[in-house]
């Protein structure tokens, strides 16, 4: 499908019209216009060379679903989380990406048909790269997309769990209906429930693409 431009963030840069190799953008009254919606090959160019993120493209609905799990990580153990959540995705028969979060992978959200976030608990809360990811998220057209969180944590949780599904709501995200939280010295003894966590993330986040609801 087309690139579709958010003008309340395009700052008219041009960038979507010099970088698309197939001409489908024209540069109008200072912004960047698509003008030939079916010559656009999905190439992706667009939406990773615009600095304001106001590009989106919604991939055709022809092959798998794409989903980004990016995480936070200060001992590894999230990332460790992380890759397991991964691999019960891919089971769901998904497409997946697994990266670290920073403002460089904005794109890569955008890009996604569904996103999980995960974090390690930090001052009773999540951490700052999360924190800064999801008010990112706030104000990017990411509306329905499917999202969910997933963290990890040294002794008790005091709240953090639930944090992440709340921001992605209240950036009108489509949000999983639980979180995963791992206590951080039993993230491999409880590999399997992460494993099954996403794959059950996986089949939700196809029925919410094929618009059959909870799966």
């Amino acid at each position: 499908m087309p690139p579709r431009i958010d003008y309340r963030r395009c700052t008219g840069a041009g960038t979507c019209v010099s970088v698309c190799p197939a001409n489908v953008f024209d540069f109008i009254d200072g912004k960047g216009v698509v003008m030939r919606p079916a010559d656009c090959t999905e190439c992706e160019e667009c939406v990773r060379a615009c600095l304001k993120y106001a590009v989106t493209l919604e991939h055709s609905r022809t092959g798998k679903p794409r989903v980004l799990v990016m995480y936070d990580s200060v001992s590894g153990r999230t990332a460790t989380l992380a890759k397991a959540i991964a691999e019960g995705v891919r089971q769901a028969e998904c497409s997946v990406a697994v990266l670290e979060a920073s403002g460089e992978a904005i794109p890569e959200v955008l890009l996604a048909d569904a996103v999980l976030l995960g974090s390690p608990s930090q001052f009773e809360n999540v951490s700052e790269a999360i924190k800064g990811l999801l008010e990112s998220l706030r104000i990017i057209a990411l509306a329905n997309r499917p999202a969910g969180g997933f963290g990890t944590f040294g002794w008790e949780l005091k709240g953090e769990d639930g944090i992440i599904t709340r921001k992605l709501g209240d950036a009108r995200l489509a949000t999983f209906d639980r979180e995963l939280w791992v206590k951080d010295d039993e993230v491999e003894a409880r590999r399997d429930d992460a494993v099954a966590f996403g794959r059950s993330f996986g089949e939700w986040v196809k029925g919410q693409l094929s618009g059959a609801g909870p799966a």
